[in-house]
């Protein structure tokens, strides 16, 4: 619940919040006498990991009210402790014969430690879990997300659909000719996906390292980004290095699904107006146009935003 919460936060705060999550539940007197302890159990999630604590108050000590009023403010007490505020502990609202424990575990940041490149992949879960090992999926649709809109949810539902599998968005930490992304951006970037879509992680900025982490799958693009990866210009003017490029994604089984697309001067550009190579040719697959088209980016709404 509290990384939960930390999460749904990060999706509502500025990029460089230092985000606590918080969640608390309570078994306290009740109209029937009670089998089990009267107890509390708090959990706060923050940059540095969880802890969590656990108070058992004395049965027939104190009435309905004045347990509730005890848990608020033990509640009270330990995000001011998150929050580094000084102040007492809640062990200080317990009698001394009461029980309390607490916990506290530093959990290494995935996210950091794909950044220093001790991982090559992190898949996040909607519910912000982050998964070392997950299933790889077969249908992927690569992008910086920043930010995602409604267009890249509705290519995702239709790529599902032709694909007939679950879709999970990429998201690379490094880029080709651009510093990698800093931690705080990414955990912002990933705030957008919460309880929507699973988010791979990756160290992959071209989509031949995308082919070699995720073999066998489908990747979801843009006619424009179909244009580039049948450019020579792209490989640094290697068309060698193209088509090796090229074998390699067609030998792991790899393929794209590409969406039509219209840029900022209004130009349409579909998978029939690129040179693909006769050999590549059944690599790329068109999304009918009228079932989508892209005309949204996240380039464009950036620069209405700050107009």
């Amino acid at each position: 619940m509290a990384r939960s919460v930390r999460v749904r936060a990060a999706r509502l705060a500025p990029a460089a919040s230092d985000l606590v999550g918080l969640g608390a539940t309570a078994a306290l007197v009740s109209d029937h006498p009670r089998k089990g302890q009267h107890r509390f159990h708090i959990a706060c999630a923050n940059s540095a990991g969880i802890a969590h604590y656990t108070g058992v108050m004395a049965k027939g000590r104190r009435d309905r009210a004045a347990e509730e009023d005890l848990v608020a403010r033990a509640i009270v007490l330990w995000l001011a402790h998150a929050c580094g505020i000084a102040g007492p502990s809640p062990r200080s609202l317990l009698d001394a014969d009461e029980h309390f424990a607490e916990a506290a575990v530093a959990t290494a940041d995935a996210v950091d430690q794909l950044l220093a490149g001790e991982l090559d992949r992190v898949t996040a879960q909607p519910d912000g879990q982050m998964l070392l090992s997950a299933p790889r999926p077969l249908v992927l649709m690569p992008g910086s997300f920043n930010p995602m809109h409604a267009g890249h949810v509705r290519l995702a539902r239709v790529a599902e659909e032709l694909r007939q599998q679950p879709l999970a968005f990429e998201i690379s930490v490094t880029n080709v000719d651009k510093p990698p992304l800093e931690g705080q951006t990414v955990r912002h970037r990933l705030a957008q996906f919460a309880w929507k879509s699973p988010v791979e992680l990756t160290r992959a900025p071209t989509f031949l390292e995308k082919s070699r982490l995720f073999p066998r799958a489908t990747f979801v693009i843009g006619a424009d980004t179909a244009e580039r990866l049948v450019a020579p210009k792209y490989y640094g003017d290697d068309e060698a290095r193209m088509h090796v490029a090229l074998e390699e994604i067609a030998g792991s089984g790899g393929s794209f699904l590409v969406a039509v697309r219209s840029d900022g001067a209004g130009r349409v550009r579909a998978l029939g107006d690129i040179p693909v190579p006769r050999r590549y040719v059944d690599l790329f697959t068109e999304i009918p146009e009228h079932r989508f088209r892209l005309d949204t980016s996240s380039s464009e709404i950036r620069a209405r935003g700050s107009a």
